[in-house]
């Protein structure tokens, strides 16, 4: 299988941590020939419309501006415009190994599957609009602990590196729960692993089963673990492979819980599924992620 990918990302209003996503792609090492990259520009106004129109890189960069409708909408304006097999779903704010695309494309053309990659978290951007400058958020109150993150800024040449930025970040609960779900063949947890930040899919499979829900719309949350449900039940296999690696630039959420718990409950709503009930407890903060383990290893959360 020659197979080809391509990237999908979807973008909004996050302008300085996607300058840095797309520098990571300018370092990857594969050929040109064997990746497109598509950015769907979901109604930014923080100036990415104009940055897109002007930059210029070394791979096939397609850009779509749509208004401001959500990730499902964006990621299947993304799929419908893709040209090639294989699709490798990432974030306006992951930024990628220098391998990243070539260990996706090997693990699709050794064995088609549902693969979700190696996320790691860099939380100590978070409260930085620019985690390359290190300007914070312009309504955060500035204060001496803040100042100090200043040393875990993020700048063009930790990603050349990437050493710095390997040290930097840890592996997240939500990715632990990850790796325990596959590393105890939980089936009927497998939709966990479709991640909008690190996964690859064969594009025809994703067609087959009609794509995001747009349902979802602006709220933050649940569109790709949903599309993951899909093919969970459809029996489409799932595995891990964890040389394809990310670094998720952490950032500051206002009403994270708010939003997530609006669409968590259409995804709970929609397959009457307790396990999504105790994802939701996760994410609320109602239950650690070792409560979720314990789950997946005895199908009991204890007492709390």
């Amino acid at each position: 299988m020659n197979a080809k990918a391509s990237v999908v990302i979807s973008t909004y209003n996050k302008l300085p941590r996607l300058k840095l996503v797309l520098y990571s792609i300018e370092c990857q090492k594969i050929d040109r020939e064997l990746f497109e990259v598509i950015i769907i520009n979901d109604g930014s106004d923080d100036g990415t419309e104009q940055f897109l129109s002007q930059c210029e890189y070394s791979f096939q960069l397609k850009i779509i501006s749509t208004e401001h409708t959500g990730r499902a909408f964006a990621r299947n304006k993304g799929i419908e415009e893709a040209k090639n097999d294989i699709l490798i779903f990432i974030d306006d704010d992951t930024v990628l190994g220098a391998d990243f695309i070539l260990n996706h494309l090997k693990a699709q053309r050794k064995k088609l599957a549902v693969y979700h990659g190696l996320i790691r978290e860099n939380v100590y951007v978070k409260f930085f609009e620019d985690p390359c400058k290190g300007i914070l958020y312009p309504d955060l109150l500035i204060n001496k602990k803040l100042e100090k993150l200043h040393s875990q800024c993020v700048s063009y040449e930790d990603i050349r590196g990437g050493e710095k930025l390997h040290k930097m970040s840890k592996i997240s609960a939500h990715e632990q729960i990850v790796h325990k779900v596959f590393e105890l063949n939980r089936q009927d947890w497998f939709w966990i692993g479709f991640c909008g930040g690190n996964t690859s899919i064969n594009k025809k499979w994703v067609l087959d089963i009609g794509g995001f829900d747009e349902q979802y719309g602006l709220n933050w949350g649940c569109e790709d673990m949903d599309l993951g449900y899909q093919l969970m039940l459809s029996g489409y296999p799932f595995q891990v492979n964890f040389q394809a690696i990310n670094y998720h630039l952490d950032h500051y959420r206002r009403n994270y819980i708010v939003e997530h718990k609006i669409n968590m409950d259409i995804f709970t709503n929609k397959y009457k599924d307790d396990s999504l009930r105790i994802f939701g407890k996760f994410v609320d903060g109602t239950y650690k992620g070792r409560d979720v383990i314990r789950y997946l290893q005895q199908n009991t959360i204890g007492e709390l």
